[in-house]
């Protein structure tokens, strides 16, 4: 199986991927034109219903500049698909992110709007009460939420969930019992579990057969793997481009190969922007591959223990990737 630790690798990868202006000091004018670019489909893109569409634009325009408006029009693009924790989160990035002198009215705006978005999404957000009987005391209840572990501290208070369709299941060492329920918004929805007489569990862990659905374990590496590579085309796609017009700007000012120290920085910038572009393939490549692994994986009878190390290094003028599985 999978360990949650490799699932948590992948997503670390996908998070830096998502975070290229951690390399830069300040977006270039470039950049800049490029997000707004972005910006502009978004919004097209969401007024004719393409939801998913302007999220991706959305988001690609948040990597790049990372302020207040991006910020914003991802987290607004997020509850319409209804992923309302999630926008939430970005939300709270927003919020958190320092004023500075001279700031741009339409920063101060958006500020303005992710403050009364947040406190209408307090509202909106959907919570489970969780009732466990049936089990003799001290005995270890494990509980889940769509294949997540809800800590025991959350089984005394109510636990966030997005509206929409959830399956729950609850595991003790001898019983189990899984319960599929559909919350909506606003709804505080107490969800009895009932250990006693529920069905015992497996001495050992079940094996599928082949042809089998994926396993929820899998599954999630499945979805996250996806997200990465997602995420790698998007960023490889946008900093590739980046790296193309900054290069194009910068041999303007060359001739007969000689660059005057005015280019410099255009070419330095474009070099950093193709190695973005170069690792955000070969990591788009390496979570599709992933991904569709998991999935032949979980339909083997007896699949071998997969493990996946990525390690990175940057030196003057290069940059490298390596794997081991």
């Amino acid at each position: 199986m999978v360990s949650s630790r490799h699932i948590v690798r992948a997503a670390l990868i996908g998070s830096l991927l998502l975070q290229p202006r951690l390399l830069f000091a300040e977006p270039s004018a470039t950049e800049k034109e490029t997000a707004r670019g972005l910006m502009e489909a978004g919004r097209a893109l969401r007024e004719n219903q393409d939801l998913n569409g302007a999220l991706a634009r959305f988001s690609a325009a948040d990597s790049i500049m990372g302020v207040p408006t991006t910020g914003f029009e991802l987290a607004r693009s997020q509850v319409d698909l209804g992923r309302l924790i999630e926008a939430r989160g970005t939300l709270r990035r927003v919020l958190a992110l320092p004023r500075t002198e001279r700031e741009p009215l339409p920063f101060e705006q958006a500020r303005q709007k992710a403050e009364e978005l947040d406190a209408e999404l307090e509202l909106r957000i959907a919570s489970l009460r969780f009732v466990v009987s049936g089990v003799a005391s001290g005995t270890t209840v494990r509980l889940t939420v769509d294949g997540q572990p809800v800590p025991t501290a959350e089984l005394q208070r109510p636990f966030r969930v997005d509206p929409g369709r959830h399956q729950i299941e609850a595991k003790s060492a001898s019983a189990t019992v899984e319960r599929e329920l559909e919350i909506s918004e606003r709804e505080v929805l107490d969800v009895r579990l009932d250990l006693r007489g529920a069905p015992r569990a497996a001495a050992e862990p079940f094996k599928p057969e082949a042809g089998a659905a994926p396993s929820r374990s899998l599954r999630k590496v499945t979805y996250v793997a996806g997200g990465v590579g997602a995420a790698g085309i998007v960023v490889g796609g946008v900093s590739g481009a980046l790296a193309l017009t900054s290069k194009h700007s910068a041999t303007q000012g060359c001739k007969a190969q000689q660059c005057p120290p005015s280019t410099w920085a255009d070419l330095d910038r474009a070099s950093t922007l193709a190695t973005v572009s170069t690792v955000s393939f070969v990591v788009a490549a390496v979570g599709v591959a992933i991904g569709l692994g998991s999935l032949i994986y979980d339909r083997k009878p007896s699949p071998a223990r997969v493990q996946a190390n990525f390690s990175a290094a940057k030196g003057v003028g290069s940059f490298s990737l390596t794997g081991r599985f």
